[in-house]
């Protein structure tokens, strides 16, 4: 199944007469989850222990824009745990969402010696009222771990580290009645709260379809005016489908740009198919498709006979994998043949590369920028690592127009 199919954490966080769990550590953004999960759809009553007012204002207009008018705060440590309760079922009578920051400091209060009151609020409160119950959770107070099994739904956040970077995920542990994904969801915090929702595993509908011009982070700044080697390094877990995507998608965008494209076919692929497709993602516009027999030094006087002056040539190493193992010195002469003559009229190479193959070790002698991308548990990651750069998610718009874009991790 895609992941698509089951509900999203936000989703799940917004649910009608739900109580939802929210577990992580300090600075993971369970905070910002709520805000942006309640205050999207209802009047929000935020019950904190330790977070001041405003500091809870801006999170929440950072998060959701002007919706941020629909949070109230209540400070716990103003009043009574008698006070707390009454506010919190007042305010789910009303169809409220309530988030109670934290479970933790809730269970440590001197007033409340046992979770039973907090569990006969989970358990009767959301059941007969149409409020949404979230409960922020960092595991310090262990007496809060049945409400684990209590909770219609347990969102476990987490941070692990992908290419050398951060990046938080969140694990569906639980979404009673509901299929939960086996694959963790994962979220930026950049400029406020945005849910990656990929993978989409099915590519074959972008094919057939304009694409918009690649949305860079970096702006036009990024895009090859002279000539340089950009070099896209894959490892085995990215899907080929995707890898031929993402080439023609880039062949397509420097076209865009005023460039003329020069492809390199796969040894798998036709020239007529990958042509016909060009044509379908450039809105009308072909492409120069190459197919080269695998021997690296004639190839190479192809390729340049093949590229105008305003060219950018996209390459899949893959074509010279075979002789490159046998004669690795003959890859590495007709690669050279090709960067000198291409760096005296200005013309680019995008190469493709697969981690750990021999056309890998040899174009990364003359590679001038390098960006490795590999699939995680379903999702895309790219970071430049030659200069060193930030992480980026792949993140598919696929609308009439499909767009790409690279959300900063």
């Amino acid at each position: 199944m895609r992941r698509l199919d089951f509900r999203t954490p936000c989703q799940i966080a917004s649910t009608e007469s739900y109580t939802v769990l929210i577990e992580g550590e300090p600075g993971v953004g369970k905070t910002t989850l709520a805000l942006y999960s309640s205050l999207r759809s209802r009047r929000t009553l935020y019950i904190s222990y330790n977070e001041p007012q405003d500091s809870l204002l801006k999170k929440a207009q950072l998060a959701c824009g002007d919706c941020y008018k629909n949070l109230t705060v209540y400070r716990a440590l103003s009043g009574s745990i008698e006070n707390v309760y009454s506010e919190m079922l007042n305010a789910l009578k009303d169809g409220m969402a309530v988030v109670l920051d934290s479970v933790d400091a809730f269970l440590a209060t001197s007033e409340l010696k046992t979770e039973r009151s907090l569990m006969q609020l989970i358990y009767e409160a959301t059941k007969i009222n149409r409020g949404t119950l979230l409960l922020i959770y960092e595991g310090i107070n262990k007496e809060g771990e049945s409400i684990k099994f209590l909770a219609d739904a347990y969102l476990k956040l987490d941070t692990t580290y992908i290419l050398g970077l951060p990046v938080r995920k969140i694990n569906v542990v639980k979404d009673r009645d509901y299929p939960t994904s086996i694959y963790p969801f994962y979220y930026t915090l950049r400029g406020g709260f945005e849910m990656i929702t990929n993978p989409i595993f099915n590519y074959s509908e972008l094919f057939t379809k304009k694409v918009k011009p690649w949305n860079r982070p970096f702006g036009d700044k990024s895009v090859m005016k002279k000539y340089e080697m950009f070099h896209y390094v894959l490892d085995s877990s990215v899907n080929v489908t995707f890898e031929k995507l993402y080439r023609l998608w880039l062949a397509v965008d420097y076209l865009y740009h005023g460039r003329a494209p020069v492809i390199i076919a796969r040894p798998e692929e036709s020239p007529e198919d990958l042509n016909s497709t060009f044509v379908k993602m450039s809105g009308g516009k072909e492409a120069s498709i190459v197919e080269l027999t695998g021997m690296p030094l004639s190839d190479a006087k192809i390729i340049i006979s093949s590229a105008h002056d305003n060219a950018v040539v996209v390459f899949d190493t893959l074509v010279w994998e075979k002789e490159a193992i046998k004669h690795p010195e003959l890859a590495e002469s007709a690669l050279n043949e090709m960067v000198y003559d291409f760096s005296k009229r200005g013309i680019g190479m995008i190469a493709f590369t697969y981690e750990f193959y021999k056309t890998h070790e040899i174009f990364m002698k003359y590679s001038t920028r390098v960006r490795k991308i590999t699939d995680v548990e379903g999702q895309i990651f790219m970071r430049t690592l030659k200069p060193p750069g930030p992480l980026y998610y792949f993140k598919l718009i696929v609308e009439q127009e499909p767009e790409l874009v690279l959300v900063p991790a």
